[in-house]
């Protein structure tokens, strides 16, 4: 090859390289992230000092934060009637939780007073 040719074929393949290592960085990161390893603030130093673009770098993270919200691990109805049965949440506690997994209000009004007149365990 000539000289500029060579230098050109050099510098082309010392970025892909590079980019390459970055590309692996950044799953890392996101991987990271996502697995709940690392903080908000922790990813967006590390994306930093890999040159991220702030926005960018937030919309990857909002992305990966509402993945993670999806796959989180809720106890069940009954996990919860246990809890309610041994006192180890108050009612309120028991409600609360039970509206975050959906039920109407009513039924969970019904659902206490089966607990509090001991026709559930």
């Amino acid at each position: 090859y000539p000289e500029a040719e060579s230098e050109y074929l050099v510098s082309y393949w010392d970025f892909e390289r590079l980019k390459e290592a970055e590309d692996e960085e950044l799953a890392t990161i996101f991987d990271l992230f996502a697995a709940g390893a690392i903080t908000y603030e922790a990813a967006m130093d590390r994306l930093g000092k890999i040159d991220m673009s702030a926005a960018r770098a937030n919309r990857q993270l909002a992305k990966l934060e509402k993945a993670r919200e999806k796959s989180i691990k809720l106890l069940s109805k009954e996990d919860l009637g246990k809890l309610l049965g041994a006192e180890v949440i108050t009612t309120e506690g028991y409600k609360e939780y039970m509206l975050h997994l959906n039920y109407r209000s009513e039924d969970i009004d019904l659902l206490i007073k089966l607990f509090e007149t001991g026709a559930v365990e």
